[in-house]
């Protein structure tokens, strides 16, 4: 932001610096600014890539088995997430394929976009409700990060 200057207030501008780390390491750079070629100021910057560590409690509950179940019946399976990254994440939940996951009578909570802080725990509810006989299944479960990739 750019403010006039006057006798009492000195000129002031926000320089933005967007800081998105390709590699898992510690950073540091120093941005030289220029004021007029009469003076110049070093600025060192520092941050760090850290891993992004959103995983199951149990990793044996990567596979969620419903086990055979009546029709009309409504049975709930539970599993928890964790985040054991530095910095909170924020994320969704999502089938791979949604129609496949309507038309197995699937519902999934929490529906929308969720943000764990370091060491938080989340539990996800994976709701099955038969209204016929359903033949065997097979489906995914996608976590979309924010502003990251899918897995």
């Amino acid at each position: 932001m750019l403010l006039p200057s006057t006798k009492d207030a000195p000129i002031k501008l926000e320089v933005p610096i967007i800081f998105t780390p390709r590699v898992i390491k510690k950073y540091q750079e120093t941005i030289k600014f220029d004021f007029n070629g009469l003076y110049t100021i070093d600025v060192a910057v520092t941050g760090e890539g850290i891993p992004m560590q959103l995983e199951l409690v149990d990793p044996d509950q990567a596979v969620v088995d419903f086990g055979i179940v009546s029709v009309g019946a409504d049975i709930t399976r539970t599993v928890s997430l964790v985040n054991k990254s530095k910095q909170p994440v924020t994320f969704t939940l999502a089938p791979n394929n949604a129609d496949q996951f309507k038309k197995c009578c699937l519902s999934l909570t929490p529906d929308k976009e969720v943000t764990l802080k370091p060491r938080e725990v989340v539990p996800v509810e994976v709701r099955y409700t038969p209204k016929n006989r359903m033949p065997n299944f097979d489906l995914d479960i996608m976590l979309n990060i924010k502003d990251n990739e899918s897995r």
